[in-house]
């Protein structure tokens, strides 16, 4: 997937960006590049391995694709007006559990990085893990 010599040129910020971007965390110390590379450049072998090995997803039978196709044939393809409905419900559900995630934070007293005004909701969700473990993000 990345080269050493794609990656070697990159600042430990753009690793760090890398590493978050497909969830997985650095080899050893995360002031050094070497950490961020050694984890970018092993991850898509290690999940491969684990693929064959039968650890978390697993492969499906020939059966339980035609499954998944008559259920999709099924269900048809949505009109202009239900797939507007799914985004809708999709951003309503978002803000309203940033709605919730800034409620809870104040019920317990942590002042967070989160904007709670009207409808510009962003919550921080750093801030919330902070203060879900005692720290104070204020």
């Amino acid at each position: 997937m990345f080269t050493r010599s794609e990656l070697e040129i990159k600042t430990i910020a753009e690793l760090r960006d890398l590493c978050r971007r497909y969830g997985i965390k650095p080899t050893g110390n995360a002031g050094y590049k070497v950490s961020y590379i050694t984890s970018l450049m092993a991850f898509p072998s290690i999940a491969l391995h684990q693929l064959q090995e039968g650890k978390g997803l697993r492969r499906l039978t020939f059966e339980a694709y035609q499954n998944i196709a008559h259920a999709l044939d099924e269900m048809n393809s949505p009109t202009d007006e239900q797939a507007a409905l799914i985004k809708l419900t999709a951003v309503t559900y978002t803000v309203t559990r940033k709605i919730y995630i800034c409620k809870y934070l104040s019920d317990i007293g942590c002042t967070p990085k989160i904007k709670c005004q009207n409808n510009n909701t962003s919550a921080n969700l750093r801030g919330f893990n902070a203060c879900r473990n005692g720290m104070n993000t204020s």
